[in-house]
């Protein structure tokens, strides 16, 4: 299990490096890609696709970057990524923010 954290602006999910090893057999490699942030910094990360994610019993296939989430000073550890645009696209999702809960719509 995986936590995620939720940024409705990101084009790609992200995964922490350090999950790189351990899903190794549960993602193909699409190869490297050119990733900036807010502070300009251009870096190189491997771009993966991964078959088997289960969330809320429903399976999806989705795209990742093996990327720090924030660079710098910046230590993330109470998620392990960030899910975005893509994952939201795949239906209709509703946020209870006060909660901490995602609802899939039909």
């Amino acid at each position: 299990d995986l936590k995620f954290g939720l940024d409705c602006g990101a084009e790609t999910a992200m995964l922490l490096p350090k999950w790189k090893d351990e899903l190794s057999e549960s993602y193909n490699i699409l190869g490297h890609d050119k990733m900036g942030g807010a502070d300009k910094n251009v870096v190189d990360v491997l771009r993966v696709s991964v078959n088997n994610i289960v969330i809320n019993e429903k399976q999806f296939k989705m795209d990742f970057l093996f990327a720090n989430l924030f660079g710098g000073v910046h230590n993330v550890t109470m998620i392990d990524g960030l899910i975005g645009y893509d994952f939201l696209s795949y239906q209709k999702t509703a946020i209870n923010y006060k909660d901490n809960e995602l609802y899939f719509l039909d």
